[in-house]
């Protein structure tokens, strides 16, 4: 995610919002629907953020040791074996976590802020990285904790069925 935000800043275009969706996601509505909707509710960041307490499942997946992105035989057991020998993970920053889905309608201005924070953050995106499924956290908690709090709105855009 942090790679696609790269490329579209890079490009010589001021883009008012990036979404981003999964593979899995297709658009309801017309697009025009969408860019009149973003017109009326500028400077908005639509993301949806809920308390990291929201789920029990959601401290394991914070505090013990998850190894995404690398596939070995005996992964399982080695990842078992990791979080019975090693404490809990502590997170290290003065923020209070939060998550959400990786599906999120966010400002350029924003986008550029969540990577320059990256780039000066290395230890935050070295914690993530073992965190399981860090995009429903990694950019909620960065964003909630600064000054776009207050422009947060939940607003992810999806009919789940």
């Amino acid at each position: 995610m942090l790679q696609s935000m790269r490329n579209v800043v890079a490009v010589d275009e001021d883009y008012s919002y990036i979404t981003f969706l999964s593979g899995q996601d297709y658009l309801l509505q017309a697009p025009a629907a969408y860019v009149k909707y973003f017109k009326e509710n500028k400077e908005i960041e639509f993301m949806s953020i809920q308390k990291l307490e929201s789920a029990a499942s959601n401290m394991v997946r914070i505090r013990k040791y998850h190894l995404n992105g690398y596939s070995f035989k005996g992964k399982k057991i080695v990842v078992s074996v990791i979080n019975k020998i090693l404490p809990l993970r502590k997170f290290r920053y003065p923020f209070e976590i939060r998550k959400g889905s990786q599906s999120f309608t966010i400002t350029g201005e924003t986008a550029i802020f969540d990577l320059e924070f990256a780039a000066k953050n290395r230890a935050y995106c070295h914690y993530f990285k073992l965190v399981d499924t860090p995009d429903e956290f990694f950019f909620q908690t960065i964003l909630y904790n600064s000054h776009f709090k207050p422009k947060i709105r939940d607003g992810a855009f999806h009919y789940i069925d």
